[in-house]
C-alpha cells in the first residue's frame, strides 16, 4: 500500500510536469491495484484528456463521478 501511494504521488507530479506517458504508466498501475479509487480515476482522466484520449477519459470520469459526485472539478475536465 505504501508503494501505491508513492506511485499515485509520482503520477500526479509527472502529470503536473507534462510528462504524460510517465504519469499514465504510474497511475494505471495504481488503478490496477485500486480500481474503485475515485481520486486515481480523476488523475488518470486528466492524463487521458491531455493525451486526447477522449474515450478513456470519459469512462474514468464516469467512475470518478460515481465515487464522488460532489467533486465539482470532475465536471470541468
Amino acid at each position: 500500500e505504501k508503494n501505491t501511494e508513492i506511485r499515485r504521488r509520482l503520477g500526479d507530479m509527472y502529470l503536473k510536469l507534462g510528462r504524460l506517458s510517465d504519469a499514465g504508466a504510474q497511475l494505471e498501475r495504481v488503478r490496477e491495484e485500486n480500481p474503485k479509487d475515485g481520486e486515481v480515476a480523476k488523475l488518470l482522466a486528466r492524463c487521458y484528456v491531455a493525451q486526447e484520449n477522449v474515450a478513456g477519459a470519459e469512462e474514468l470520469l464516469k467512475q470518478a463521478i460515481e465515487a464522488n459526485p460532489q467533486d465539482v472539478e470532475l465536471y470541468q475536465l
